[in-house]
């Protein structure tokens, strides 16, 4: 399945999820790199490093978040 663009309200991409065959769905930040996945057989969210951190979808969230992280360590 393609990529999902997210984007901010200026419409510049923040990250990307995307779902493989299992439909697992992996969520990236807008420089590629893996911040979290969604297994829908488990109903659960985990981060970058395996721990969970939501049960249901939020990955879009997790892009988000890492988007608020880069700009806290780029100040």
């Amino acid at each position: 399945m393609p990529s999902k663009k997210i984007t901010d309200r200026y419409g510049r991409i923040i990250g990307y999820t995307d779902e493989n065959t299992t439909g697992n769905v992996y969520a990236r930040d807008r420089f590629g790199r893996l911040v979290g996945m969604y297994n829908p057989h488990s109903g659960i969210t985990t981060d970058r490093y395996g721990k969970t951190v939501a049960r249901g979808d939020i990955t879009g969230g997790l892009v988000w978040n890492s988007q608020d992280n880069y700009k806290k360590n780029k100040k």
